[in-house]
């Protein structure tokens, strides 16, 4: 498990719009199993993404295209949160 050997601080999960719902399920399983912030990039956004998304404590959602500010606020917010 590369995070139990890394121990990162946050992921970037870049989810595809065929499988839209398995970058919020691997977001749960990650944050079931370690404390870390999650950033989930998705080409658009809709309510179910936010409605999914927000069952997690440490996570972020970005639609693309993005800027390097909005990606540094995101990280900012999660690890944050994680922290609190």
């Amino acid at each position: 498990d590369l995070i139990n050997k890394n121990n990162p601080d946050a992921v970037i999960i870049d989810d595809d719009y065929p499988f839209l719902e398995a970058g919020i399920q691997t977001a749960k399983t990650i944050s079931r199993r370690h404390r870390i912030g999650i950033i989930l990039l998705y080409a658009w956004m809709n309510d179910d993404i936010e409605r999914m998304s927000s069952e997690l404590k440490s996570f972020q959602c970005l639609s693309k295209p993005f800027t390097n500010e909005e990606l540094q606020k995101s990280l900012d917010r999660i690890l944050k949160k994680r922290n609190n």
